[in-house]
This record gives structure tokens, C-alpha cells and sequence, in this order.
């Protein structure tokens, strides 16, 4: 773990909530190469418990919970897609570091506790397939089912980063299906934040022209709960916004 990390923790700990500049900081320090270490992920919960239900938190801190616990449990290439005994086992020693469980925690292990390959099932099954054509059949379905959301996640995040033609399929498929799967509606603001905020390609951590223009897309019929949320994560975490999104953004919330 680098001192950065380290002192951010500590710095967010002691100040008792962690702002919207702070978990920007922590997250593009964290993922900075694409992956996070055990001791990075350890710092992460320790920060957690300690701003615990602060007022002041920053609200895209349940996103990059659950990305950060994703990536570190469910990415593993020692045992990808599986959340083994003993990784819960230290899941739920982190979680319950303090003797309790905020919301932000709950949501946290939940999100890779579904994620979690179960028994009888395989990673390789759920990476079979064209995803155009599967992404094509569940849109003209106008539904997903919690099997078909973990088998999008797993395609979209196993396979590198999320470009942007990969961003425009994501955003047609969630129009399409709605609020369909309370999975779903889990998985697409982590999502959306990869592909835009965390993006290992280019490491910039900023909105680009053409992701703005793709996420306008997702306003289409009007917005629901997780679809503000995955615009908010992205406007409050990147690092620059040139693009003009959030100028955009503010000016629907206006109007409405």
C-alpha cells in the first residue's frame, strides 16, 4: 500500500466522514493500476467503520463500496467470480471491525454476495456467448433476471476495461429493461462509474465528450433511482468534467 493511501485513510478517519473530494482521491488512488491489494481493501473498511453513518458522507461512497469490494473478492484471479469461505470469512471481519453494520457495509457484502458464483455454477458459463447478441435478445425480451444481470457484470468487467461502445450497449440495454431485476439495479451504477470514472485504459478519471453524450442517453423516459444515481457517482467522482454533463445534468434537476 503507498503512503498516499495510507495517509488518506487516516486523514478520512480522523476527520470522522469522508467527503466527496476524499473518496474521489481514495478510489483513482486505489485504482490507479486496476487493482487493489489486501492491505488497500483493509484500509478501505477501517475508513469505513469509522465514518460510519456520518451525515456528511459522500453519497457516491455506496458505489465505490461496492466496486472496491468487487474488485478486490470477485476479480481475483486465483478465484475469479467466487466469493470463497475465506474471503467471507474476512468480508465479515472487516465489516463488523466496530461491533455493527451500517447500511453502506450491508450494501456492500450484499452486492458480492449475489455476484458470487454459487454451487453447480461455473464463471466459464457465465462468460459464454456473444454479448451483442445476448445484450440484443435480453433487450427485445424487455426484461433481465438476476442470472442474466451477473452474467452481463462478469463479461463487461473480466474482460478489461469498458470502452465506449461497451458504455452505449449498457445504457441501451438498461433502458430497455428498466428496473426489471433489483440486481440489475445494483450492478449498473457500478458499472457506469468503471466505464467513465475508472477507466484503466486511459487512466484519466475525467468525462469525455462522447461518454457525456452517451449518458444523456440514460434520461430516456425519465429517470429512476439507480439511473441518477450512476450520473450523480460519475459527475461527484471524476476528476475533471469538461464535457459539460454536469452542467446538463443540473439543468434537468431544474426544470423538473
Amino acid at each position: 500500500m503507498t503512503k498516499t493511501i495510507l495517509a488518506l485513510a487516516t486523514a478520512i478517519a480522523a476527520d470522522g466522514s469522508a467527503s466527496t473530494a476524499e473518496v474521489r482521491q481514495f478510489l483513482t488512488a486505489t485504482m490507479a493500476d486496476g487493482t487493489i491489494a489486501k492491505d488497500e481493501f483493509g484500509a478501505f473498511c477501517s475508513m469505513l467503520n469509522a465514518v460510519s453513518g456520518h451525515p456528511d458522507n459522500s453519497p457516491s461512497l455506496g458505489v465505490v463500496a461496492c466496486l472496491m469490494a468487487s474488485v478486490y473478492f470477485l476479480e481475483d484471479p486465483r478465484s475469479p467470480g467466487v466469493l470463497t469461505d475465506a474471503e467471507l470469512a474476512e468480508l465479515n471481519a472487516l465489516t463488523g471491525a466496530d461491533g455493527k453494520t451500517d447500511a453502506i457495509e450491508a450494501r456492500m457484502a450484499a452486492f458480492v454476495k449475489a455476484l458470487s458464483v454459487q454451487s453447480g455454477e461455473l464463471i466459464a458459463d457465465l462468460m459464454e456467448g456473444d454479448l451483442g447478441e445476448d445484450i440484443a435478445a435480453i433487450i427485445a425480451d424487455g426484461t433481465i433476471d438476476d442470472a442474466e444481470a451477473k452474467s452481463i457484470y462478469y463479461r463487461f468487467v473480466l474482460d478489461g476495461s469498458i470502452d465506449d461502445t461497451e458504455l452505449a450497449a449498457l445504457v441501451e440495454l438498461n433502458n430497455a429493461v428498466g428496473s426489471s431485476s433489483a440486481l440489475w439495479k445494483m450492478i449498473f451504477p457500478v458499472l457506469v462509474v468503471r466505464a467513465v470514472v475508472v477507466d484503466t485504459d486511459t487512466n484519466s478519471f475525467d468525462i469525455s465528450a462522447e461518454e457525456a453524450a452517451i449518458l444523456k442517453d440514460v434520461v430516456e423516459g425519465g429517470v429512476e433511482a439507480h439511473e441518477a444515481e450512476a450520473i450523480e457517482a460519475v459527475l461527484e467522482l471524476a476528476v475533471s468534467d469538461a464535457s459539460g454533463l454536469g452542467d446538463w445534468y443540473n439543468g434537468l434537476a431544474k426544470a423538473a
